[in-house]
């Protein structure tokens, strides 16, 4: 059979089969980005042109059962049980080997190191002579070796064009090109195996010895030794103990292997090959170099203000010499020359903003007309550092040895990358973070502020950040003080569409760590004098809890999943144990959470009614009728969440008050769902005291904030809408939703309640007014069978 067309140098077309194959899977995977792409712009396109409010995105809630499998057992799947954020350490976690990859990830490099060792093994004849055989095995294993090069160049690279077309990190790749590498190194050692064994059988070893003062020989020896070396000198215990070293060392050995192999290719196809590999590696070195000089080079330079925060933590703030782009998710490289010119690290953009520089020195025209506006708009790149060892060790000394611990200094910033991941099209969004990991959901959540309503289909956000200690919160100080001050928290009328979502729907929880630390309701940390903690500027209506102790992912998740507005992701980025935490939490999610949380549920004792405003009536006093039945039906699936349903309220009807009756108040609550309380879906008062039935037209909504097309006035619930429909989770049978009438003797005095008022502000507002109340109780449930 052999490795090579008779007569010729070409390689045996077969050998290229692996390549192929990598080939169909790459546009396998293209199309599945595309597809995913399509469908999320789809999704953000008609829930924007429709409302921005949530009700319109019922129908996203729910993924397909084939979906959530697929992700779940296959694209987010650790290779084993829920392990793969975390690092694996050895010797009492002195020798770090790296992290365990996802169960695609494995699949994906053994099928192609397999397809390797068979394409080597059956283009051999081993049936020939056995210098015959080592001819055919050596160069089948040196040719693939040499096709993969042009793989192994290009999943190395920072702009390696297939990290956005396939929607994969760089740090996928650099796990790709790990591989690609040792396999690469394996093949030459076998290459070379077969050249020694051939050459000793047929001539000794002392002509074998011999043989090598030629060039050919030398130099293709010369490329086996840097390969080896690359093979032992990237092995994760000596790359991470040694990473800047590894990294200048690394780019010299892959320089001498490829100029050795050079010669030793010289006058063979397989050199073509190999001018691929090195177009690629120069095509992406040019790139960054040009980047660079694009980015920080201009009529100022770029510059850096450096400010040593506790925690042995530094805020970067990067003033660019040219006006950036930042999307969220993405990093950058930080040079910053008085530390090492050739020395760079990437570190997540956690916040960037433009603002406009007051220069006073007037160069041309336009420089006048920018003067009038303030000055030249200016691109400001925040990060935050955490001490480690190397690059961030002597930064954080040379910040701390300056005065008032603050510092300029020039800087280069190469990029940005990344960002790969869009939450736009996800009604509601769960940012988790693990102390500096905060850098992150930072960059989301300032993204999705800022297109609240006109470019971000995002209703509900959770961030949830872990930290050791309390005086970490300073970390994003400046950042969290302006986003509390957004529109999208602060008015409550915004894009005038209150009536279907007053406000961004925000909340944050805080959990610290520290043993020694214990909650007494100071939640002060260290800030610039005169500046107010962060934790103590937040809107009324955005919610700041900080619990000491480690947070109860499957809780949190499963509370958002209870309230989610449409289509829900949940992002982490912090240590790898809170990484598969969070992975675990997710498997609990609607049926499987729904199974583990089968008794949580009862919580009758928190309804409503048993508040103080009805100590005088402790039981029903009004006889509360619905068109489905007697109180316990079942409702019927029109009442149910879209697509099936239409959220309908049911009819209620109840006889005539009597003459003491000023105004009604009807509330809607689930108390079976597995939450601390009951779920409010709905709290309505100024219903006038002559009605005697409500139906599904009342609670429409109106045109004035906070007021039905009826005219009642609607208060507050967990979706922003006035009306929300009966959804439990999947599997977690019939839920019990009471609708509670209440009859008072004095109107509500609404100059005390807030414009969408809360069910704890008409609880107290009513206290000593009821004169009696009936309820009626509805049941739903949603199967896994029937969805």
């Amino acid at each position: 059979m052999g490795v090579q067309i008779a007569g010729s140098d070409r390689m045996q077309p077969d050998l290229s089969t692996p390549l192929l194959v990598m080939g169909m899977l790459l546009l396998v995977m293209f199309g599945c980005r595309a597809a995913t792409w399509m469908w999320q712009r789809r999704r953000l396109r008609e829930i924007l042109s429709k409302n921005p409010g949530p009700r319109h995105q019922g129908r996203f809630a729910e993924s397909s059962r084939a979906a959530c499998a697929l992700k779940r057992h296959v694209r987010y799947a650790p290779l084993f049980a829920h392990r793969h954020s975390r690092e694996l350490r050895l010797l009492a976690g002195r020798l770090h080997m790296g992290t365990v990859p996802l169960r695609l990830e494995a699949a994906l490099l053994v099928g192609y190191m397999v397809l390797n060792v068979v394409f080597i093994l059956s283009l051999v004849d081993w049936w020939q002579t056995f210098p015959e055989k080592m001819y055919q095995l050596k160069y089948a294993a040196g040719h693939l070796a040499v096709m993969n090069l042009p793989a192994l160049v290009l999943t190395a690279g920072r702009n390696n064009p297939l990290i956005p077309l396939l929607g994969l990190s760089f740090d996928t790749f650099n796990l790709v090109h790990r591989w690609l590498g040792r396999l690469v190194g394996v093949e030459a050692v076998v290459h070379m195996a077969c050249v020694l064994s051939s050459m000793v059988y047929r001539t000794g070893w002392e002509a074998t010895a011999q043989s090598f003062q030629k060039s050919f020989y030398f130099c293709g020896l010369t490329a086996l030794i840097g390969f080896v070396v690359i093979f032992v000198q990237a092995l994760s215990p000596i790359r991470h103990a040694f990473y800047e070293f590894f990294l200048h060392f690394h780019i010299a050995l892959a320089i001498m292997a490829f100029a050795g192999l050079w010669y030793h290719l010289q006058g063979l196809t397989q050199q073509r090959v190999l001018m691929a590999a090195l177009i690629l590696w120069g095509l992406d070195r040019i790139g960054r170099f040009v980047l660079l000089a694009w980015r920080n080079c201009g009529k100022r330079r770029t510059t850096a203000r450096l400010e040593f925060l506790p925690g042995s933590v530094v805020r970067v703030d990067v003033v660019m010499a040219r006006p950036w782009s930042v999307r969220a998710g993405q990093y950058a490289y930080l040079y910053v020359p008085s530390l090492g010119l050739w020395t760079s690290h990437p570190f997540s953009v956690a916040w960037s903003g433009r603002e406009r520089s007051a220069g006073s020195e007037k160069r041309s025209s336009n420089d006048s007309f920018n003067a009038l506006l303030g000055g030249k708009e200016q691109t400001t790149v925040s990060f935050l550092v955490k001490k480690r060892g190397g690059f961030t060790r002597r930064l954080l000394e040379k910040v701390e040895r300056s005065v008032d611990c603050r510092l300029d200094v020039a800087a280069l910033a190469e990029g940005p990358f990344g960002g790969i991941h869009s939450l736009v099209s996800y009604g509601t969004v769960v940012l988790v973070a693990g102390g500096i990991g905060i850098t992150h959901p930072m960059s989301y959540l300032h993204q999705l502020m800022q297109g609240f309503a006109t470019t971000t289909a995002t209703r509900r956000v959770n961030l949830v950040w872990v930290v050791r200690e309390i005086d970490h919160l300073s970390w994003i100080q400046p950042w969290m003080t302006s986003l509390f001050a957004h529109p999208s928290l602060t008015n409550t009328n915004h894009a005038n569409h209150y009536f279907q979502f007053p406000c961004l729907s925000l909340r944050v929880d805080v959990y610290v760590t520290c043993p020694s630390w214990a909650v007494d309701g100071d939640y002060s940390f260290a800030t610039t004098p005169g500046e107010i903690p962060w934790t103590h500027a937040a809107p009324p209506a955005v919610p700041v809890r900080i619990t000491n102790g480690k947070p109860a992912v499957s809780e949190i998740v499963a509370a958002e999943s209870a309230a989610q507005v449409g289509a829900m992701a949940v992002s982490v980025c912090g240590p790898g144990g809170l990484g598969d935490d969070v992975r675990r939490a997710m498997d609990y999610v609607e049926y499987c959470f729904s199974w583990l949380l089968a008794n949580k549920r009862g919580r009758d004792a928190k309804l409503f009614t048993k508040g103080a405003a009805f100590a005088e009536f402790p039981k029903p006093t009004i006889a509360l009728e619905c068109a489905l039945g007697p109180s316990g039906s079942t409702m019927s699936v029109e009442h149910g969440p879209s697509p099936k349903g239409d959220g309908r309220f049911p009819t209620l009807k109840w006889p005539a008050g009597s003459a003491e009756v000023k105004e009604y108040v009807i509330v809607s609550e689930d108390p079976d769902a597995p939450l601390p309380k009951p779920i409010i879906h709905g709290i309505y008062y100024g219903i006038p005291a002559d009605r005697t039935s409500v139906g599904p037209e009342d609670f429409k909504a109106g045109e004035a904030p906070g007021v039905l097309s009826s005219g009642f006035l609607h208060g507050k619930t967990m979706r922003g809408v006035p009306y929300i429909a009966p959804k439990p989770l999947l599997g977690h049978g019939p839920h019990r939703y009471f609708y509670t009438l209440i009859a008072l003797g004095e109107p509500i005095n609404r100059d005390k309640l807030s414009t969408v008022t809360t069910a704890d502000e008409v609880a107290r507002e009513i206290e000593g007014k009821v004169v009696g109340w009936g309820e009626w109780v509805g049941s739903f449930e949603r199967k896994w069978e029937e969805r």
